[in-house]
């Protein structure tokens, strides 16, 4: 427990140079995949793609959840989410996911993280991806 914690800490310092209070901001691919390996079975933390269905039965990261920007009912998707968990957000190329976090910031969320590159940069680098029609959609 003890060493979980202290790689927390550790992680939340190569992020963000700190974990007290907010943190908002763009993140490597590679800071990414430290974060979700770091965050693994951790319920409060939540991998958001913000490209279409269509995009993300393509190809996505893992355990991501759709919550396309395009939707009529993005807004109030977004809005039901718990302002404390921790966030990382991801588009196509980086664009869409940056406006989400701006967005999630504005409403008060307390960690969100931007992937900088979006799933493009992700699969070049060689991050694993999975593939199909099971959505995991939120609106």
């Amino acid at each position: 427990m003890v060493t979980r914690i202290v790689a927390m800490l550790a992680l939340c310092a190569v992020l963000s140079g700190s974990c007290a209070g907010n943190e908002y901001g763009a993140i490597s691919v590679q800071q990414a995949y430290r974060l979700i390996q770091e965050m693994k079975g951790n319920g409060a933390f939540r991998i958001i793609d913000c490209r279409s269905p269509r995009e993300f039965a393509q190809s996505r990261i893992e355990n991501a959840i759709n919550m396309d920007i395009s939707n009529d009912k993005f807004l109030s998707a977004y809005d039901g989410l718990a302002r404390e968990n921790v966030y990382l957000l991801y588009c196509r190329s980086g664009i869409k996911s940056s406006i989400v976090m701006k967005h999630m910031k504005e409403k008060g969320f307390q960690r969100v993280y931007d992937m900088s590159g979006g799933i493009v940069q992700w699969t070049r680098q060689g991050y694993p991806v999975v593939t199909g029609i099971e959505n995991h959609s939120e609106n």
